[in-house]
């Protein structure tokens, strides 16, 4: 299944270095309202705008950083569930199946903030059903360490 999405264009900056860039939707002032932050949680979290939409509507994520040290932020993507498991419909997989390696020393988040607004429009093309944006982050900045999902599930109506 592949699926459209209009990316903003501070998700496109946010993305391009990994390759994940759309098309800029015309104003992203309008849709790119914040999520409410809980900075002191103890936690990293993404937070959403919706938990349900219908096409034409926007879906507005933001990654929080309520720890005490930056972590590291890893690709960003869209599941859907289809069939008793999540598959990515956005971005679709490389053909070669290798995923991007994020940069840590650029892609960080400080202690106590919040990411930047990321915001996407869905179209036509996204079927009923349930969707998560997933953000993979590091809680560690060293050498070696495993990503971890933070998700956001929304439904399409």
């Amino acid at each position: 299944m592949k699926c459209a999405v209009r990316l903003s264009s501070a998700l496109i900056v946010t993305l391009s270095a990994l390759g994940l860039a759309g098309s800029a939707s015309a104003s992203t002032s309008s849709i790119c309202k914040s999520p409410t932050a809980d900075l002191d949680s103890g936690r990293v979290v993404l937070v959403s705008s919706a938990t349900k939409v219908s096409s034409g509507e926007h879906v507005v994520t933001q990654l929080q950083n309520g720890l005490n040290r930056p972590i590291g932020i890893g690709r960003r993507y869209i599941q859907r569930y289809i069939e008793g498991s999540w598959s990515v419909v956005m971005p679709s997989t490389p053909s070669s199946g290798a995923a991007p390696v994020p940069d840590l020393r650029r892609e960080r988040l400080a202690a106590g903030t919040a990411g930047k607004c990321l915001s996407f429009e869905v179209t036509e093309e996204f079927s009923p059903g349930r969707y998560r944006v997933v953000n993979e982050v590091y809680l560690s900045l060293r050498s070696g360490a495993k990503p971890r999902k933070r998700l956001a599930e929304f439904r399409v109506r």
